[in-house]
């Protein structure tokens, strides 16, 4: 009895403690379930419930990290002994302490007595956690301990089998939990690391011209997904290495690295990782002894200890690289290394993209700005300031130079500038620094480098450069580039550009200056060829006014006189000039001109000169000198040729310095000398000598012979007319030639050409455009009328009479035609240009002031009004011709896509449909085929705002539209023929009907039938967004496609029928096949019945039945739908399909069993 009592009693005492453990262990799974991640949280929960359960006074879990368990959870102890177990770590494979021996085990370790057991040697453990009997459980995970629980006795009392089972269980829960948190935390890890790399893409994706917010993005990721304290982003820059961002990285480190960067070398972690192009790690880079004194300092700096590099590469070569720095020794985890050398990848391809952007966008300036340079010497071809002025202005900003300048040498050396750019005192300091000092060809300036090696030159540090001489000078400038503008093998000039701090100019700026330098040459050469012209055509016209006034005043020498003078002080450098006539044996003073026109200084002059009219040859004038030695003589400097005796008359200020004097000569003999003066001393140029020799022999030529003069001077107008006449007809023909189908460039040199030679103040040139008269080109005063300008051909103008008489109007004095428009010049011209009866477009001139045209003027202007007309029909032809086989390649286009694609009907119809659209000049296009009295839009083109609106209306109604009478289509389907609309909006009716049209906005619309021996198939129709009728051309056109895409819908028409008929042959014969196989038996042919029933109709399942008495039943079956002769027999009752169509004899089709019955 007693037994049974005390049985009963374990029982109960049993029974609680099990429940006692099941709800610890449930009070644990909740934790769990609770907070799965706060692992932490769980292993407190699972020690003190460990703990109580197994009456133990301390309880610890160790986790393995690397080579050593680590304590990561304590219950029941004291904070010091805490402290000291996370101080001393326990090693792997130590079997003198408990948990690296549970370890090896890989199973419990139990121990009673530490104090009794020989392996046990961690002494000092025991000693500070007076602990005696010691239970070690592991968490292994692929066969590893990841960690273990302990549970510690203060007395020598053994663990029960039941107590290291309990604490077994809760070790399982904590590898649970071990592993919950892993995968939480790798998960978490990779949507941070997926969302990192996200957001830098999408930085590299706004930041296409700037790197540095990419590199901050990624070094802030990269800092904190891998817990790092200091992150930096290094480039290779020539050969240094210059950190280009910070993360977290004290001032003091940027300011050293800022102001000392790194060598390519092995003393960095950077220069490392470059160099050998792969991923380094330090664990703890303090004891690396190859890292430099200056990457310890800084690392001081920053306090580095375990450091991560990896390389940045383009196409396998380093261009930087990307640095992560821990205080501590913390080994970087190979998660973190991949992610970082993604980052890597991500930097590197930002790089690539910005330096392809800066090099596009600076390729891009640098034409830009070329383009610039030629456009101001094509627009302004002779003004050599202006092109000059845009080529070191945009020379200075490309190159980044803080001044430039462009500098020209004359024969002694001295230089001129031509041309500056930069703030207002540098120009004026550097302008002070050159003054007129001569430059020599050697190496102490720029511009004698440049000489001296005859091409381009750069100083990076003009101050440290011991050949430079000027440093005092220029002491603000550092670097400089000096390229040579040369003509021919001649330096003709230097362009110099300045910076203000030592660095180098790129090849990239070098060449792009060089380049500036030739059109700076070109810009000069023009400007030179141009001078000399003028001053050619100056000369000549000069010559030209003698002659005129010889003409004009044959009898009247004094008018001639006169103007040899004038021009001679204007054409030459001459202050004043005086001529000499031979009088008997004296020289009389008879005309002078001065430069300043001053009538106080002629006068003074006029009256000093008239008082020396007695000359005899001699060397104390100058005109004695002419006398004497029969020619041309110089006195550079009168006041100190010591022959020269002659003094002025008159003030000071008019005493000359330099004299020339020219003879007049009438065979051999001097009648009359031609003297001009300078203020200044010096010589006259050559080309001034010559001129006023030529002006001597113009007034000896009207002194001796008027009348040989007026001879010569008429035959002179006449060739220079004619000259004049066939030059600009050559132009003409030039421009027609060159451009021979740019009908504006034509125009425009026709008009020019033709108003000039017939003296007009105003021109205009225009062709028919329909019903009217359309402006190309003006010249002149034209008031209103400008270029575009649209002259009605009906109306009450000189241009639309002219047109539509189809003759020459010349109207000398408009005021005498009041019914003509009376504003604009009194006379006018209007030539118009006639082809096969047409008028073709006019021709007029107009003059306000200088008189009616004359005959020869009016044939000079009809003239040019045939070169206009053939001009204008050369242009036509071409259009012609171009539009032509414009659309002969298009039909061809759309035949190619039939005979490659010739029963892909969709591709034909869309290539039909965009090539309409486009060749018609259209905006939007569509076609409709007709399918069972309805019609449904097959292709669109046009924008894609347009398609998709079309495209959303098909979808709506995918049974397609009512075929509405009165709409666009339903008028050219009604007609079988093409019909048009030129403006939807005043046709409302039609609009009301036409969605489509309506739908895309369209205006303008043609709609084209697609006609099968007159069966409408469908229709093309093609719509203008603007007001503008299609030209009968253009409706051909749309005819053409139309028919093709006809002919294309019947071509696969007949493919479909041709294609349906071989398959019911082939059933048919299948069929055949089986019956003559099988003659006696009816299985067979059924089943063969059935089989090519399902095949040609598509069906998915197939059941021949037949009549057995009353009832339907199977007698063959194809297809996936399971049956039985028993279960698929019923009665014949029109309650099924079968049934009934086999009661009424005839084929019954239900389109959708589920459906409504009809």
């Amino acid at each position: 009895m007693t037994d049974t009592v005390r049985s009963g009693a374990e029982l109960e005492t049993e029974l609680a403690r099990a429940r006692e453990q099941q709800a610890a262990v449930a009070a644990v799974l909740r934790t769990m379930s609770a907070a799965p991640t706060d692992l932490d949280g769980i292993l407190d929960a699972i020690l003190r419930a460990a703990t109580r359960l197994c009456d133990a006074e301390q309880g610890f879990c160790f986790v393995l990290d690397g080579e050593v368990y680590r304590l990561r959870s304590a219950v029941g102890t004291n904070s010091d002994y805490i402290q000291f177990t996370r101080d001393h770590p326990l090693p792997v494979g130590d079997r003198g302490k408990a948990v690296p021996r549970t370890a090896l085990l890989g199973r419990p370790l139990h121990i009673p007595d530490v104090l009794k057991d020989p392996e046990y040697t961690f002494k000092e453990a025991q000693q500070r956690g007076q602990f005696r009997a010691l239970l070690c459980v592991p968490l292994m995970k692929d066969g590893v301990a990841v960690a273990v629980v302990a549970m510690w006795r203060m007395e020598p009392r053994a663990f029960s089998d039941e107590e290291i089972g309990l604490v077994t269980t809760f070790a399982d829960q904590a590898l649970i939990a071990f592993e919950n948190v892993r995968l939480a935390k790798e998960t978490k890890d990779a949507l941070e690391q997926q969302t990192a790399v996200a957001d830098v893409l999408a930085v590299i994706g706004r930041a296409t011209s700037d790197v540095q917010p990419v590199f901050q993005t990624i070094l802030e990721h990269s800092g904190r997904l891998c817990d790092a304290d200091r992150a930096t982003i290094a480039l290779l820059e020539g050969d240094v290495i210059v950190t280009k961002a910070g993360w977290n990285i004290p001032p003091a480190a940027m300011e050293e690295y800022a102001r000392e960067p790194l060598k390519v070398d092995r003393t960095s972690g950077s220069g490392r990782a470059m160099l050998e192009g792969r991923t380094l790690l330090w664990d703890d880079m303090s004891l690396d002894e190859g890292i430099s004194v200056r990457m310890q300092r800084t690392r001081g700096i920053t306090g580095a200890r375990s450091v991560m590099a990896v390389p940045l590469l383009r196409d396998g070569v380093a261009m930087g690289a990307i640095n992560l720095r821990r205080s501590e020794v913390r080994p970087f985890t190979p998660q973190q290394v991949t992610l970082v050398e993604t980052f890597a990848e991500q930097g590197a391809l930002a790089i690539e993209n910005v330096r392809l952007f800066n090099e596009t966008k600076e390729a891009l300036e640098r034409q830009t700005a070329v383009a610039q340079v030629l456009n101001v010497i094509s627009s302004r071809p002779f003004d050599l300031q202006a092109v000059l002025d845009a080529v070191i202005e945009s020379a200075m900003r490309l190159c980044e130079a803080d001044n430039g300048s462009i500098i020209r040498l004359d024969d002694l050396g001295i230089p001129h500038f031509l041309a500056t750019a930069g703030p207002a005192e540098d120009v004026e300091r550097i302008r002070t620094a050159y003054g007129d000092r001569q430059l020599t060809q050697d190496r102490s300036t720029a511009t004698g480098r440049v000489l001296v090696e005859r091409r381009s030159i750069q100083i990076e540090d003009m101050h440290a450069d011991p050949g430079y001489g000027p440093k005092d000078r220029i002491s603000t400038e550092r670097a400089i580039l000096g390229v040579p503008l040369k003509r021919a093998d001649a330096i003709i000039g230097v362009i110099l550009l300045r910076r203000k701090r030592a660095s180098t100019f790129t090849p990239t700026q070098v060449a792009l200056v060089e380049t500036f330098a030739d059109q700076a040459v070109v810009a000069m050469e023009n400007a030179r060829l141009f001078n000399e012209t003028k001053e050619g055509l100056e000369q000549q016209t000069a010559t030209s006014e003698v002659l005129k006034v010889i003409s004009r005043s044959a009898l009247d020498l004094q008018a001639v006189f006169d103007t040899v003078v004038q021009n001679s002080v204007r054409l030459c450098t001459a202050d004043n000039a005086s001529l000499y006539v031979r009088d008997g044996d004296m020289y009389r003073h008879i005309a002078i001109a001065a430069k300043s026109g001053d009538e106080t200084e002629e006068a003074a002059l006029r009256e000093a000169f008239t008082t020396r009219i007695a000359i005899a040859p001699g060397r104390e004038s100058a005109v004695g000198r002419v006398l004497l030695e029969r020619r041309t003589i110089q006195i550079p400097d009168a006041p100190i040729d010591p022959e020269y005796t002659a003094r002025r008359v008159g003030p000071e200020q008019y005493v000359s310095h330099a004299l020339i004097g020219v003879p007049i000569l009438r065979e051999s003999e001097i009648i009359g000398v031609l003297l001009a003066r300078r203020y200044a001393p010096g010589l006259f140029r050559e080309r001034e000598v010559a001129l006023l020799e030529t002006f001597a022999d113009q007034a000896a030529i009207a002194i001796e012979n008027v009348r040989l003069f007026n001879e010569t001077k008429a035959a002179l107008e006449e060739r220079t007319e004619s000259l004049a006449q066939q030059t600009a007809i050559s132009d003409v023909l030039s421009t027609i030639s060159r451009s021979a189908f740019d009908l504006e460039t034509v125009m425009t040199t026709i008009v020019e050409r033709a108003v000039k030679l017939v003296d007009g103040e105003g021109g205009v040139i225009a062709r028919r455009d329909g019903d009217a008269l359309l402006v190309l080109a003006t010249t002149g005063s034209t008031g209103d009328t400008v270029p575009g300008t649209r002259v009605p051909i009906d109306g009450n103008t000189v241009m639309g009479r002219a047109a539509r008489e189809r003759r020459r109007q010349y109207i000398e004095d408009v005021t005498k035609h009041p019914e003509l428009p009376q504003d604009g010049p009194p006379t006018r011209l209007i030539i118009p240009f006639v082809r096969d009866g047409q008028v073709t477009g006019t021709l007029g001139a107009s003059r306000r002031a200088r008189g009616p045209f004359n005959a020869r003027e009016i044939q000079l202007l009809e003239t040019f009004a045939d070169q206009a007309a053939i001009a204008i029909e050369n242009v036509r032809l071409y259009n012609e011709t171009k539009e032509a086989l414009g659309q002969q390649t298009a039909v061809s286009d759309v035949l190619q896509v039939i005979s490659r694609s010739a029963f892909d009907l969709r591709s034909v119809l869309d290539a039909a449909t965009g090539n309409a659209m486009r060749l018609s000049e259209a905006e939007v296009a569509w076609m409709d085929l007709v399918e069972g009295g309805r019609f449904r839009p097959v292709a669109i083109a046009g924008s894609a705002e347009d398609a998709s609106a079309l495209l959303q209306r098909q979808r709506e109604v995918p049974d397609g539209f009512e075929l509405a009478e009165g709409s666009i289509v339903g008028f050219a389907l009604t007609r079988g023929a093409p019909f048009e609309v030129n403006d939807l909006e005043m046709e409302p009716a039609i609009a009301a009907k036409s969605g489509m049209a309506r739908l895309t906005g369209s205006r303008s619309v043609l709609a084209v039938p697609m006609m099968r021996e007159s069966r409408p198939l469908g229709a093309l129709v093609v719509a203008r967004k603007t007001v503008r009728a299609f030209t009968p051309r253009q409706v051909q056109l749309v005819r053409t496609f139309a028919d093709q895409a006809a002919i294309a819908i019947e071509n696969v028409r007949l493919f479909n029928e041709t294609k349906a008929s071989l398959e019911r042959q082939t059933a048919q014969a299948a069929v055949l096949r089986a019956i003559a196989g099988s003659p006696t038996e009816l299985k067979p042919v059924l089943d063969a019945i059935a089989e090519n029933a399902a095949r040609f109709t598509g069906a998915d399942d197939v059941t021949v039945r037949l009549a057995q008495g009353d009832q339907l039943a199977v007698a063959a079956h194809y297809g996936p739908i399971p049956w039985s002769p028993v279960a698929d027999t019923f009665p014949i009752e029109p309650t099924s399909v079968a049934a009934t169509a086999f009661l009424e004899q005839r084929t019954v089709h239900v389109a959708d069993l589920l459906g409504p019955r009809r």
